[in-house]
């Protein structure tokens, strides 16, 4: 039913273009300020990080010290049980005896780990299927 009365059109626009305009140097002063903020932020938090990363390299250094060392003690713990084992028995059977030994145990070290990391495995994918499945619906 018409009334003779038409309504304006819209242009489709929500707001005027004043409005536009100061929504967007609005939005502009808004990145700005994040930017700065977040420069801010990482300039305070960068000597933190230098230092953390001063004291990973200190303890890598120390852990790769710690390895020289323990490979110098398995040296020397070697030689003493061949001067150990070379006064009850020839050289040539003192080295076969220890190189027997160091192949037992590096079999079953070897065996220890392929089981624990099977077991491993075998939880981390029980817990990937549960996390698939997702929580249970309550009603």
């Amino acid at each position: 039913m018409s009334h003779g009365r038409s309504r304006p059109r819209r242009s489709g626009r929500a707001h005027p273009p004043e409005d536009e305009a100061t929504l967007a140097a609005a939005a502009e002063r808004l990145s700005r300020d994040v930017l700065e903020l977040v420069r801010r932020e990482l300039e305070r938090a960068r000597p933190e990080a230098v230092a953390s990363l001063r004291r990973a390299g200190m303890g890598t250094l120390a852990l790769t010290d710690a390895t020289v060392c323990g490979a110098l003690a398995v040296l020397s713990a070697h030689e003493a049980a061949l001067a150990a084992l070379e006064r009850s028995m020839p050289r040539r059977c003192a080295t076969t005896v220890l190189g027997a030994g160091y192949a037992v145990c590096g079999a079953s070290l070897a065996w220890w780990g392929r089981r624990q990391l099977h077991e491993v495995r075998t939880a981390s994918q029980q817990a990937l299927d549960q996390v698939r499945e997702g929580p249970p619906f309550r009603e």
